[in-house]
């Protein structure tokens, strides 16, 4: 269903009606005998508290073309069979159910979150629930087992979505009550991301807020320092090798290019050159263009020339077009953002500057012991 949204074939609004008829079913699960149901559309306007029924019509309409649902008065199928067997062979699918581990089990959804749900007009929030609920809600032996963990990365990079809203609406779980956070070390943070309770007696009551997206980070792109003043440039040529003028320049005084499709260990230890490397994944739409998946990219050169013995570019590689990014350590990140520090301001930076501090210390403790 959120595939077929990201594509454009259903709505936000059709979305929120999909969801409400799952609730519509759910009522009518323990009927008595002799009794046959029926569905219309003036119930799924009182779930989402705004439209109209012609509103709805058109959204039941939409979702029965995209073959998420069928809709007859006595019955309601909501059936993605259809959906699913279309896009078997596409690359996009099948990247969305490899993110998901363990993608053919039941997920245990509970009804008052549907509710819930059904009235947020949030995109960001939904996701950000059902991403939770992925992770942290299982069915076992009958009952609902709750506890997991889940990196607010994670469902960003799953939905399509920015990692700043999905930590806002996480929060705005938490505080409606229906997310408990656990304690846990910085470490396990950073590679498994937090430990989470579904509070399975959670009342549900309110309505979603329409909460703000945090600001945007303030964009710091360095300046050209000032030009020098009163410097006399001489007009002589003494011990200065000229280029050559024309032909074929060889491999021995050529420069190294860099490129994605054939990575060196140079250029894992080059910032420049890995920042060239950054650049051209991000015109093939390897990476997205933020800083963190910047600060990722430097991170994974860190992790591979540290862990990697035999081939640090292939697993590079690896990291990056997979985006394991839950194997890097705090360690790795640092040196990483030290570097692009030095990348992006120079010698100069009070962050590098406070960093090498830390590693003179540090290496100074070790030859004392």
């Amino acid at each position: 269903m959120w595939q077929a949204m990201n594509a454009g074939d259903v709505t936000l609004y059709d979305f929120r009606v999909w969801l409400a008829a799952h609730e519509m079913m759910a009522r009518r699960c323990c009927m008595k005998r002799g009794r046959t149901a029926a569905y219309n559309a003036a119930e799924i306007v009182g779930f989402l508290g705004s439209g109209s029924e012609a509103k709805v019509r058109q959204a039941i309409g939409r979702l029965q073309r995209a073959g998420l649902m069928e809709w007859k008065v006595e019955k309601v199928s909501l059936s993605t069979v259809r959906r699913e067997n279309e896009l078997a062979d596409m690359d996009e699918w099948e990247y969305l159910l490899s993110s998901v581990q363990n993608n053919r089990r039941k997920v245990p959804i509970p009804r008052r979150l549907i509710r819930y749900l059904v009235k947020s007009r949030n995109r960001t929030l939904i996701a950000t629930a059902l991403g939770h609920l992925l992770r942290c809600l299982y069915l076992r032996g009958g009952r609902c087992v709750s506890g997991g963990r889940c990196k607010a990365s994670w469902v960003a990079d799953v939905f399509g979505l920015d990692v700043r809203n999905v930590k806002c609406a996480r929060k705005e779980l938490m505080a409606a009550g229906w997310l408990i956070a656990l304690k846990a070390r910085q470490v396990s943070l950073n590679r498994w991301g937090l430990p989470l309770l579904v509070n399975l007696l959670w009342a549900g009551t309110g309505s979603p807020r329409l909460t703000k997206a945090p600001p945007l980070e303030r964009a710091r792109s360095p300046k050209t320092p000032p030009p020098d003043n009163h410097i006399e440039l001489s007009a002589r040529s003494i011990n200065q090798k000229l280029g050559r003028a024309s032909g074929v320049q060889g491999k021995e005084s050529g420069e190294h290019r860099p490129n994605l499709k054939h990575v060196r260990l140079e250029d894992l230890k080059n910032p420049s050159q890995l920042d060239v490397l950054y650049r051209q994944a991000k015109a093939d739409g390897v990476v997205s263009g933020s800083p963190a998946a910047r600060l990722q990219w430097f991170a994974a050169a860190e992790h591979a020339m540290a862990v990697a013995s035999s081939n640090p570019c292939g697993l590079f590689v690896s990291l990056c077009r997979r985006r394991l990014w839950e194997y890097i350590t705090q360690e790795e990140e640092d040196g990483a953002r030290a570097k692009l520090k030095r990348l992006d301001y120079g010698e100069g930076s009070r962050l590098l500057t406070t960093a090498r501090m830390r590693w003179q210390f540090g290496s100074s403790s070790v030859c004392a012991e």
